[in-house]
């Protein structure tokens, strides 16, 4: 917190954590080098060597090098109709499920070769025609 003038009531641990900070207040930084991208952000939050965080009432963990973010469970997020508003029941939730049309199947292996040869068939005829067939126009490299 080395630029800091008239922010208040933040917490910086780390070599040269939270150093660009200078108005600022309610900011965490936790790791070297772990900053704030503004003078002047609030309640914002950087974990980890190097982290950045670039908004207020934003956090981030972790620097660029990071390639996995975890624990013993999964990330949380409120879904409480108690946090929510204007709730509204307009999604057409069974009637879009009923206009699915959900198959089973089996794939035939022999069909899917028979096709195949076709294909390899017409390629090698077009091929031989190189130029205007049909009124489509093919060029071979």
């Amino acid at each position: 917190m080395t630029n800091n003038s008239t922010g208040n009531a933040n917490v910086a641990y780390g070599v040269f954590s939270l150093a660009s900070n200078e108005t600022g207040s309610n900011n965490t930084a936790l790791g070297s080098h772990a900053d704030v991208t503004a003078v002047d952000l609030n309640n914002a939050t950087a974990i980890g060597a190097g982290a950045l965080v670039d908004a207020s009432n934003k956090i981030n963990i972790g620097n660029a090098d990071v390639t996995s973010i975890g624990g013993q469970v999964g990330w949380t997020s409120f879904s409480d109709e108690r946090i929510k508003d204007n709730i509204k029941e307009n999604v057409p939730g069974l009637e879009f499920i009923k206009a699915l049309r959900p198959v089973t199947y089996h794939f035939n292996v022999t069909k899917e070769n028979e096709l195949l040869a076709l294909q390899r068939f017409c390629s090698a005829a077009c091929k031989s025609c190189a130029g205007t067939f049909g009124g489509y126009f093919f060029i071979y490299e």
